[in-house]
């Protein structure tokens, strides 16, 4: 299922919390970022079998004018639903993790030194299976709620309901290697990330 003898680092996190911050970190550093997100959006193209199936789960109303998934209203579905979240799962996960194989078979012939995995739902999807290591980072709840209402033009009780529908936080510290929290401070948490890629690769120059 994974590929053997290469570094795969999952990156996961609570949402809002600056994962993707910490993805452009790596990049920056040589490291081949594989995002579950973007290949989740790509995945559910128009036309593809993914929007089909979710078309027929949860109805035609999940889709834009224009034919595309409408992604607001579905998240109102799911994110309300844990029922609804795992069937949407379900039709995404395995389309997902097909694409995400053969981009770390491609860092691994492009000669990086890893691969990262970057998914917000790294242990709910299984990909942390795949990982040989994982670094989870952590926010306030306050600073989260902000973030994702910004981010994404969602509402406070919106945003909330993003929250409650992740994991718990133990659920990352019990399971992660390495934990990055990140209190708003950008410069120190490319400093945490610094540190923790030395640690990662110590025989490294440039990391």
């Amino acid at each position: 299922m994974c590929p053997i003898d290469f570094q795969m680092i999952g990156l996961t996190g609570q949402t809002g919390a600056g994962k993707s911050t910490v993805s452009r970190f790596f990049q920056a550093a040589g490291l081949y970022v594989i995002d579950a997100d973007q290949t989740a959006r790509q995945v559910v193209e128009p036309g593809t079998e993914c929007l089909r199936e979710i078309v027929e789960v949860f109805g035609p109303d999940v889709l834009q004018p224009d034919g595309s998934l409408h992604r607001r209203k579905l998240g109102q579905i799911v994110f309300s639903d844990p029922v609804a979240l795992q069937k949407l799962n379900a039709i995404t996960h395995p389309r997902i993790t097909a694409y995400m194989q053969a981009e770390a078979k491609a860092a691994q012939q492009a000669g990086s030194p890893a691969a990262v995995i970057d998914a917000a739902a790294l242990f709910e999807s299984g990909f942390d299976r795949c990982c040989t290591t994982i670094v989870a980072v952590l926010a306030p709840a306050e600073i989260r709620i902000t973030r994702i209402m910004e981010r994404d033009g969602l509402t406070e009780k919106e945003a909330e309901q993003r929250i409650r529908s992740q994991l718990p936080e133990s659920v990352y510290r019990d399971r992660a290697q390495h934990i990055l929290y990140n209190n708003g401070n950008r410069t120190e948490l490319e400093t945490q990330t610094q540190k923790l890629l030395r640690i990662l690769f110590p025989t490294r120059s440039g990391l």
